[in-house]
């Protein structure tokens, strides 16, 4: 609003001039109630997206340049298989990135069975069970010890994940002792199985009242 005599601007409803009292003209403005508070953008996923409609354009165009070449889809496959271990990763992080226990568990799992699936489809040659459940378990052994020791973590906070990682590692080794000779290398799983054992061992003679109270009420006994 303005003063036609003065010529001073005003903001609100003002129908008089404050200084000469002559009627305002011009449109009545009501001042901003509340601040004005710009949109944040995600840029995290919206990367996020990119990325995802980024491998979607690149695996369509390998199906399509696969068939055109010799109307089967042999390498393709291998691709689209890559780009699905790459977001099967990618989410198993997500799913448990704020606790970082339980992401570590999903991380050795995903990465286990898109190994296992790879081990299948390229003619299974034993690799998935001779090195990387072993060498997983084991990672994921220390990293679970390490990480407690660092955050301060009583037995009771990781237990359950550790006891599964260890149990893991056990049946590995029983695998290997098994005569189906499933297991074709000794040495990732002696190592793997040997660590879970005394893992297990030095847990129940430091923590065993804490472990045994976490398995009574976990299994409601």
């Amino acid at each position: 609003m303005k003063c036609p005599q003065c010529g001073v601007s005003f903001t609100g409803v003002r129908p008089l001039c404050p200084f000469c009292g002559m009627p305002t003209t011009g449109a009545q403005t009501l001042p901003a109630r509340y601040p004005f508070i710009p949109l944040r953008v995600n840029y995290t996923r919206r990367f996020v997206r990119i990325c995802a409609l980024v491998t979607a354009a690149a695996a369509l165009c390998c199906l399509i340049v696969n068939y055109q070449i010799s109307d089967h889809f042999s390498w393709s496959l291998f691709v689209l298989l890559g780009i699905g271990s790459f977001w099967a990763g990618f989410l198993a992080f997500l799913r448990g990135k704020r606790q970082i226990i339980k992401s570590m568990m999903w991380q050795m799992l995903a990465i286990f069975a898109l190994a296992l699936i790879w081990d299948v489809l390229t003619g299974f040659r034993h690799w998935s069970l001779d090195y990387v459940l072993p060498i997983l378990s084991a990672c994921v052994l220390v990293a679970l010890a390490v990480y407690g020791r660092i955050a301060n973590l009583s037995a009771s906070d990781y237990m359950v994940y550790a006891l599964s990682c260890a149990a893991i590692g056990l049946i590995s080794m029983v695998l290997l002792f098994s005569s189906s000779s499933i297991i074709q290398v000794k040495l990732p799983t002696m190592i793997s199985g040997g660590l879970s054992i005394f893992f297990l061992l030095s847990l129940l003679l430091f923590e065993g009242r804490i472990v045994l109270a976490e398995l009574r009420r976990r299994l409601h006994l």
